[in-house]
């Protein structure tokens, strides 16, 4: 007997009306919160594990999803449907029309009528129709996790080439050094890769015949086509793990710390949970550039003089049974009353290049050949005649002078070289196409926009820094021009020189392209020597005096939720208009129950109960052969029949004025059939 009471009341029509109003706002609550944390965050990003298994089981996702989605849609549709039940049964219980009974039918189903002649009605039942068939739209929208791009800032510095003590640092270096023991490491991984960056930055330029590969290779670094003067910021991109060769000048490669971190934000807890299916990085950073301008020299500012003398060599040391006939040559360079002269050695077998004065001519180590003799044999000293030794056919030689002496750029030099230098060159034999020419290098600090995708780096310059070409930065000047002094010199090899074979292979015809491309390699290798200079000045640490902040964003690919503000807002929209419907029947309900409570067991929207009600009214033989608008407008209503003690047993659907609209609908009705 309890348990009967029990479940009695737990079934009573308020217990259910209670229920639906707080299940409906508890499910549209916890959608709600989930779409306000959306917004909040902007981001939602899921945790790796599930990540992982939503790549490796992707239609299960989806499957999952649409499950959970169809079972809240139909959970919420039943609220709604319910409390809409509930209210209409109230308001039914004064008279109305049949057509009121059939939208009120309609809309308890969640189904639409259509009557033009109730139009208002009619477009009542289809946006309810509507708005509770989106609902599961809604859901899978909110529920189904997408690939989103999640930007999250990173900070960090590093090390600042403009920094006056960092400039004071490498002004000391450099007047200290002088190419010591320690340095020859570091020196000779700058003359291959000066060389190598200088050409593939020619590449950019060299149009589509130009078959040669974009990437740049650097301390296990990949570049796109040049480095930018920078050095990677991100830790996944800075290369080498290996323990650095040394540091400063003297570097040559190796591990090269980097301080940049990710701010997580509110996720700061997560981060080891984070990472994603693929992550870029777009970073702000200091670079280094250069305005190159080549151009044919003018002889009323500058000059360039080549003279030569031809020497025999040891007359013991024979190439094919003939002695080796060398000639020496001096390149002098005049730049705006700066001197400068180097030596270049050629044989009647090759080329070689030499540094240093005219009392050295031997090989450079490593380069196999015979040595000069002690007293070698002077042959001719002619300064216009450049000897017939070399085959021009095969060999060629360009010598490259750059103006001023690197070693004497301080802050005496003349004002015109303290933001600049010139680099003059001047192509013989093989090379005669290029004649003498002077490219103008003025190297700047620049702000670049460096994008790390895919395991390569790319750099975008967006603007220079603030006192760039000053004064300031002799230091770096200086350096700059003793690396494309040395690779200068040093790209003379025995047989042929590099630019010059990349000259005549996509350039010779044509003096405006030469140009452009030897100014593009003039360029590369200045950026490339600058990040050089920052690796090995950025190992282990840099001083806080020679940092700079940098800023820029890490984009985080992986599933999750992105704030879609009008999506999310239709949402809402859709979700608290369903959840106020409810409720506010629901109330509606509630308050009439209290008032008169409805009876159990009569469902006007079951077609049962609604057929005997009409029957028990005796509307039957009445309705059934009158028009069908004209019926739809009679007015009727439901009344309670009791039993023979006075209970509510059943419902009877009655006319409020059934003669006079009977007979006027039977003789329309019989009108219409003749």
């Amino acid at each position: 007997m309890h348990l009967a009471n029990l479940v009695q009341i737990i079934w009573s029509p308020t217990s259910l009306l209670l229920l639906t109003i707080l299940g409906q706002t508890v499910i549209m609550g916890l959608a709600w919160g989930f779409v306000a944390e959306i917004l909040l965050m902007e981001f939602l990003p899921l945790p790796d594990h599930i990540v992982d298994l939503i790549v490796e089981y992707q239609t299960i996702l989806t499957l999952i999803v649409t499950l959970i989605s169809t079972i809240l849609s139909i959970i919420t549709s039943m609220f709604f449907a319910y409390a809409i039940k509930k209210a209409l049964r109230h308001h039914l219980s004064g008279p109305t029309t049949l057509f009121k009974i059939r939208t009120a039918m309609a809309l308890s189903r969640l189904t639409w009528v259509m009557r033009w002649r109730s139009f208002k009605l009619s477009a009542l039942t289809l946006a309810v129709f509507v708005i509770v068939t989106f609902l599961h739209t809604s859901w899978s929208t909110l529920l189904l996790p997408t690939l989103i791009q999640w930007p999250v800032p990173v900070t960090g510095t590093e090390l600042d080439l403009g920094s006056n003590a960092f400039q004071q640092r490498l002004s000391g270096d450099l007047n200290s050094s002088q190419l010591n023991a320690s340095q020859v490491a570091g020196y000779q991984m700058v003359n291959f890769f000066t060389l190598l960056s200088g050409l593939i930055a020619m590449y950019t330029q060299g149009g589509p015949d130009v078959q040669l590969n974009n990437m740049f290779n650097f301390n296990g670094v990949l570049y796109n086509q040049s480095t930018g003067g920078v050095l990677p910021a991100i830790q996944e991109y800075s290369g080498s793990s290996d323990p650095p060769s040394a540091v400063g000048l003297a570097f040559s490669g190796g591990e090269v710390p980097v301080n940049t971190n990710p701010d997580w934000g509110y996720f700061e807890r997560d981060t080891g949970t984070h990472n994603g299916t693929m992550k870029s990085y777009t970073i702000t950073q200091q670079g280094v550039t250069a305005n190159v301008t080549c151009q044919l020299m003018d002889p009323s500012q500058n000059s360039f003089y080549l003279s030569n003398t031809t020497v025999l060599a040891a007359s013991d040391i024979t190439v094919q049974a003939s002695p080796i006939v060398i000639t020496v040559w001096n390149a002098t360079a005049n730049c705006s009353g700066s001197t400068r002269s180097l030596t270049y050695v050629t044989s009647n077998n090759s080329i070689i290049s030499i540094t240093g004065t005219s009392q050295n001519y031997g090989y450079t180590e490593g380069n196999a050949g015979p040595a000069i003799a002690s007293s070698p044999q002077v042959i001719s000293g002619d300064s216009t005649n450049y000897g017939d030794s070399t085959n021009p056919a095969i060999e060629g030689f360009l010598p490259i002078v750059v103006c001023p002496d690197p070693a004497s750029i301080s802050s005496t030099t003349p004002a015109i070289f303290q933001n600049k230098f010139d680099v003059f060159v001047a192509g013989e034999y093989k090379y005669n196409f290029l004649p003498t020419t002077i490219c103008e290098v003025v190297p700047y600090l620049t702000t670049v926009n460096v994008t790390y995708s895919g395991g390569i780096i790319s750099v975008d310059p967006i603007g220079t820094s603030p006192g760039s070409t000053n004064s300031s930065n002799l230091a770096l000047l200086r350096y700059i021009a003793s690396v494309v002094d040395f690779q200068a010199q040093s790209s003379q090899a025995m047989t042929n020189n590099p630019i010059g074979e990349f000259l005549t292979a996509y350039g010779k015809n044509d003096t405006s392209v030469m140009y452009n491309e030897l100014e593009n390699y003039w360029r590369g290798i200045t950026e490339f020597a600058s990040t050089q200079l920052r690796s090995g000045y950025s190992t282990p640490r840099v001083p806080s005096n020679m940092t700079k902040p940098i800023n820029g964003t890490m984009y985080f690919t992986t599933y999750g939720w992105r704030s879609d503000s009008l999506t999310y807002i239709i949402v809402l929209v859709v979700t608290t208009l369903i959840w106020g419907v409810t409720v506010l029947a629901a109330g509606y309900s509630l308050i009439r129950e209290k008032i008169k409570p409805s009876h159990p067991s009569f469902d006007y929207s079951d077609p049962v109960d609604l057929v005997m009600a009409a029957s028990d009214g005796r509307l039957e033989s009445g309705l059934c052969k009158g028009d069908r608008d004209k019926v739809e407008d009679i007015i009727v209503r439901f009344e309670d029949v009791p039993d023979d003690v006075g209970r509510i047993i059943r419902k009877r659907l009655v006319t409020v004025e059934s003669e006079p609209l009977l007979k006027t609908a039977l003789l329309e009705s019989e009108l219409y059939e003749e």
